[in-house]
């Protein structure tokens, strides 16, 4: 790096000798340096370069998500991933070496801050036994809907406070980002429809309802919502030709519920 340096500026010279009038020694200066430095990172292996800003993006998208959520700044986990996301950024990451340093370390404390996510907001629930006999004690809301039902609000720090673990959600469909699976339930944090969905009201309807009933009644909500939905689509018999004749979009959204929400 020190050599390429070092040519760049007696390159500089000799350019800006035969440099006309019309061309700054600054701007010259510029150009040459700036090719400089492109030269000294081409070494850079593509697919390593690739694999450190997948691996970059995704520890900083998540210090940025959490970082003004109520008491996250104190926790261990958290302040140690936003440490390394500063410290490997980009501008700082020069060579393979960094590189992989990089790569190793912010997905070792990726892990671990996913890890501590899991355990506050995203683990099964303890109080739901599915092999028990009927719980007249656990209240189940069936939530079928449209775009409203589905979430538009977004989801905020307030959101993802303590949710009292009485009220409680199935997930309908898998969601690889909170890590649920279809048919198991869950403390309902947000999002409770899809993973690429928004705050709904299900979610304080649940709240207040736990807050305003006995201790010993539970709530869970089960989520089934597609924005734009006829009602006709939670008809068994009508299901298949309202997804068949629907618009790409619409679609999409029913690919998570296997293309058959009424199921």
């Amino acid at each position: 790096m020190k050599k390429l340096i070092f040519l760049a500026f007696v390159l500089l010279n000799v350019v800006c000798a035969k440099a006309n009038n019309e061309t700054s020694q600054a701007t010259m200066f510029t150009e040459v340096f700036s090719s400089c430095v492109l030269s000294a990172n081409a070494d850079i292996d593509e697919a390593l370069e690739a694999e450190y800003k997948e691996v970059y993006q995704k520890a900083y998208d998540l210090v940025e998500e959490w970082k003004d959520f109520p008491g996250m700044a104190d926790r261990k986990d958290f302040k140690n991933l936003k440490t390394y996301v500063a410290l490997y950024a980009p501008e700082k990451v020069t060579d393979e070496s960094k590189m992989n340093t990089a790569i190793t370390t912010l997905k070792t404390r990726t892990e671990k801050f996913e890890a501590l996510l899991d355990s506050l907001y995203n683990v099964k629930t303890s109080i739901i036994d599915p092999t028990a006999g009927v719980d007249p004690n656990f209240h189940i809301y069936l939530c079928f809907g449209q775009s409203n039902m589905q979430g538009s609000a977004p989801i905020e720090a307030v959101d993802k406070e303590y949710v009292d673990p009485r009220f409680v959600m199935m997930a309908a469909v898998d969601m690889t980002t909170s890590k649920r699976t279809a048919g198991n339930w869950y403390t309902a944090y947000p999002p409770l429809c899809r993973q690429d969905t928004y705050l709904t009201p299900l979610d304080y309807f649940g709240r207040d309802m736990v807050a305003n009933l006995p201790e010993e009644i539970k709530v869970g909500v089960i989520n089934v919502a597609v924005g734009g939905a006829s009602i006709k689509l939670f008809d068994q018999e009508l299901t298949a030709s309202q997804i068949e004749s629907a618009q790409d979009w619409f679609k999409n959204w029913c690919k998570p519920y296997d293309n058959d929400p009424y199921k």
